[in-house]
């Protein structure tokens, strides 16, 4: 609803410990349109597919996106949709465990942000981590 639009938020999944240091996927949008596909080892993101642009993301604030990962057993390729269509599908290196992995939401505040004076809001609706 508010923040700078270059600003990314979405979700991320497949939170666990892999060679004992904190990993988790993660795929964020901004309001500019745009993607980004990463992973998070030890608190640090790595890019796995930097920012794309899609025409299937409606821009802008206050506006609904939908995003959808799944998973290909068969292939070890995860799908990314957004809004229904297949933007992505890309693969990692490392051997994810997904029984009792944890999933949640990203919000980056940016550091062109005027705090405090300015407010950042993002809203997740009828949101559903399966």
């Amino acid at each position: 609803s508010s923040g700078k639009k270059e600003a990314g938020f979405g979700v991320v999944f497949c939170q666990q410990k892999i060679n004992e240091k904190e990993f988790m996927l993660c795929v964020m949008i901004n309001t500019d349109g745009q993607y980004i596909i990463g992973n998070v080892v030890n608190g640090k993101f790595q890019t796995i597919e930097g920012w794309e642009s899609c025409t299937f993301l409606k821009k802008g604030y206050g506006v609904n996106n939908q995003i959808c990962i799944s998973f290909d057993e068969e292939t070890q390729y995860f799908s990314v949709k957004i809004n229904e269509e297949i933007v992505s599908k890309f693969k990692v290196n490392e051997d994810i465990n997904f029984e009792n992995t944890k999933s949640g939401y990203v919000v980056v505040i940016s550091n062109l942000e005027s705090f405090p004076q300015k407010k950042v809001r993002v809203v997740f609706n009828d949101a559903e981590i399966k």
